[in-house]
C-alpha cells in the first residue's frame, strides 16, 4: 500500500516539473513535416514519416484535411480528422463525387509521462508542424468560370469553384447619381455603379450652405411686426401702425365696453376694455305697488312717484248665500291695485217648498234647513175598488188623503159567496 502511495506521489511531482519545462522542450521539437506524399491507389495517399525525432519517448499523429475544386469537404474546423499511421484512405462517399481532389496532412509530436500500461499516464502534445499537400492525379481539372461577376471595392472577376479567377479588372465607373439631395438640415447621398459588374459606390454629399428664405407671414408680438426665415432671423422689423379704434362691445351701464384697433401692416389687433357707463335713472311705465302704495321704478332700483292707493267703491264679484261667504273687491284708480274682502254667510230664513212631504200617517211643508210646517194627518175620502176581485184572484181598493193624495191601497179577498154576503151587508 505504501509503495502505491510513494509511485502516485513520484507521478505528481513529476508532472509538476515537466510542466514547468514543457513549453521549451516542445516548441523545439514539435515543427516536424511528413514527405513524400504519393497516391498509392485511387483513394489511398502515403508518406514518409518526419525525420527529426523529438525527445526520448515520441508520439507522432497527423491531421488531414481533403479538398474538392478547391473547398474543404472533410476534416474542418470542428470535425477534425487524426491518424497514427503514414497513410489515410479517403472514404468512397466522399471520392464518389467527381472533381479536382487534394489531401493535406500536418505532423504533431508529443510525450508520454509515467507508465504508458497505467491509467494514469499523461500524454502532452505540441504544436502542429506546416501542412504539406498532394493533389489527385486521377483527374485534370478544366476552370468553369460561373456568369456571376464577383467583386470587391476595387476590382470585379469571374471565378471558377477551384477559386481560379479571369476577367479581373478595376471597376468603370459611371456618372455619380444623387439619391438623396441635401439640405441645409441634413447631409444627402450620392452613388455611381460600375458598369461592367453593377458594383455600387456610396458617398455623402456635405449640407448646403444656408440662404435666407424669408415666408410670407407676418410674425408678431405687441409692438413690433417683422418678416422671419427658418433659421429665425428677422427682416423688415418696424413697430406696428395702427389705424382708428372701432367699438366691438357698446359700454352700458351694467357692463363694460371693449374696443381694438388693428395694425395696417400685419394686422395685428390691439384691445382695451371701456368703463361702464355713469347711470341716469330711467323709470318704466309699469307701476310697482304693494299693499299699501304703488310706484315707478328704474333698473337700479330707485323710486319715484310714490303714493298711498286710491280705491274706488267696493264690487260685489261673488253673492253671498246661506252656505257660502261671498267676495267683495275694490280698485286703485292710479295702478289698478286690488284689495279684495269676504263677505259673510246670510242668515237663514225658513222657505218651505210647495211639495207636500208625507209618510204613511201625516203629511207636512218642509225648508231646505230640514224645519217642517203644516204638518197634519191624513185625511182619507172614500175607499175605491182599483181592481175587481175574482174567484180566481184578488181585488184591490184605495183610498187618498184629500189633502197630500197619499194613497193607502189594501187588498180585496177572493170573490166568494161569502164576500157578496159581506159585500151585501155592507151596503
Amino acid at each position: 500500500m505504501f509503495k502505491k502511495k510513494l509511485k502516485l506521489l513520484l507521478l505528481v511531482i513529476g508532472s509538476l516539473i515537466l510542466s514547468a519545462i514543457m513549453p521549451i522542450v516542445i516548441f523545439a521539437n514539435s515543427s516536424t513535416e511528413p514527405s513524400e506524399l504519393k497516391w498509392t491507389s485511387e483513394t489511398t495517399v502515403e508518406w514518409k514519416a518526419p525525420s527529426e525525432k523529438p525527445g526520448n519517448q515520441q508520439l507522432l499523429r497527423y491531421q488531414i484535411r481533403i479538398y474538392r475544386n478547391g473547398n474543404i469537404v472533410a476534416g474542418g474546423e470542428g470535425n477534425e480528422i487524426y491518424t497514427r499511421i503514414n497513410k489515410y484512405t479517403i472514404s468512397e462517399s466522399i471520392m464518389s463525387v467527381p472533381g479536382n481532389y487534394k489531401l493535406e496532412v500536418r505532423a504533431q509530436g508529443g510525450f508520454i509521462v509515467g507508465d504508458p500500461d497505467s491509467l494514469t499516464a499523461l500524454t502532452y502534445w505540441g504544436e502542429y508542424g506546416n501542412w504539406v499537400g498532394i493533389d489527385s492525379p486521377s483527374a485534370s481539372h478544366t476552370h468553369i468560370y460561373g456568369e456571376e461577376w464577383k467583386k470587391d471595392k476595387v476590382q470585379h472577376w469571374k471565378e471558377c469553384d477551384c477559386g481560379e479567377k479571369t476577367e479581373v479588372a478595376n471597376h468603370k465607373f459611371g456618372e455619380w447619381e444623387i439619391t438623396k439631395p441635401a439640405t441645409e438640415q441634413e447631409e444627402g447621398t450620392r452613388e455611381k455603379s460600375c458598369e461592367i459588374c453593377g458594383y455600387k459606390e456610396t458617398e455623402k454629399i456635405e449640407k448646403l450652405e444656408h440662404t435666407h428664405v424669408y415666408g410670407e407671414e407676418w410674425k408678431k408680438d405687441k409692438v413690433q411686426h417683422w418678416k422671419e426665415c427658418g433659421c429665425g432671423e428677422k427682416t423688415e422689423v418696424a413697430n406696428h401702425k395702427f389705424g382708428e379704434w372701432e367699438i366691438t362691445k357698446p359700454a352700458t351701464e351694467q357692463e363694460e365696453g371693449t374696443r381694438e384697433k388693428s395694425c395696417e401692416i400685419c394686422g395685428y389687433k390691439e384691445t382695451e376694455k371701456i368703463e361702464k357707463l355713469e347711470h341716469t335713472h330711467v323709470y318704466g311705465e309699469e307701476w310697482k305697488k304693494d299693499k299699501v302704495q304703488h310706484w315707478k321704478e328704474c333698473g337700479c332700483g330707485e323710486k319715484t312717484e310714490i303714493a298711498n292707493h286710491r280705491f274706488g267703491e267696493w264690487e260685489i264679484t261673488k253673492q253671498a248665500t246661506e252656505q257660502e261667504e261671498g267676495i267683495r273687491e275694490k280698485s286703485c284708480e292710479i295702478c289698478g291695485y286690488k284689495e279684495t274682502e269676504k263677505i259673510e254667510k246670510l242668515e237663514h230664513t225658513h222657505v218651505y217648498g210647495e211639495e207636500w212631504k208625507k209618510d204613511k200617517v201625516q203629511h207636512w211643508k218642509e225648508c231646505g234647513c230640514g224645519e217642517k210646517t203644516e204638518i197634519a194627518n191624513h185625511r182619507f175620502g172614500e175607499w175605491e175598488i182599483t181592481k175587481q176581485a175574482t174567484e180566481q184572484e184578488e181585488g184591490t181598493r184605495e183610498k187618498s188623503c184629500e189633502t197630500c193624495g197619499f194613497e193607502n191601497k189594501k187588498e180585496l179577498l177572493k170573490y166568494t159567496k161569502a164576500v157578496f154576503e159581506l159585500a151585501d151587508k155592507e151596503k
